[in-house]
């Protein structure tokens, strides 16, 4: 699965910087549509609303945009525990590059990995909990 989690909604203007530049450029690519719909499960939250700043420059104009362009790409196991993360903005052709990075490991986690860590990792319960302990 691949999660992004961001500021705002993909569906509002306002979201958070990155997620409008996902919208404009990453996302319409389809070498890139093509890759994250064969390869991965999508998911998107938003973490919380994006920080807005209104300038006034008197005379009825006024601007106001987000001023934060935070976001991240999780790649989670199938329990949802995170096994790696793209953060921030790429261009299309190195987000390309990282996700075909993340399907790697992603693969060599399932065939290799999966095994010897669900056998010494236990789930911690309660709230950040996300983070598996040794037994």
């Amino acid at each position: 699965m691949l999660s992004l989690r961001l500021l705002g909604n993909l569906d509002e203007e306002m979201s958070c910087a990155n997620s409008r530049y996902f919208r404009t450029s990453s996302t319409p690519n389809r070498a890139i549509a093509a890759f994250l719909h064969s390869n991965f499960v999508l998911h998107w939250s938003s973490e919380r609303p994006a920080p807005l700043v209104t300038i006034d420059f008197g005379g009825g104009r006024i601007m106001r945009r987000t001023i934060t362009g935070n976001s991240v790409h999780y790649l989670l196991d199938e329990t949802g525990r995170p096994l790696d993360a793209i953060p921030g903005l790429y261009a299309p052709k190195p987000f390309l590059d990282q996700l075909a990075e993340m399907k790697t490991l992603y693969d060599a986690w399932r065939t290799a990995l999966r095994p010897i860590a669900t056998s010494v990792c236990v789930p911690i319960t309660g709230p950040g909990s996300s983070v598996p302990r040794l037994r």
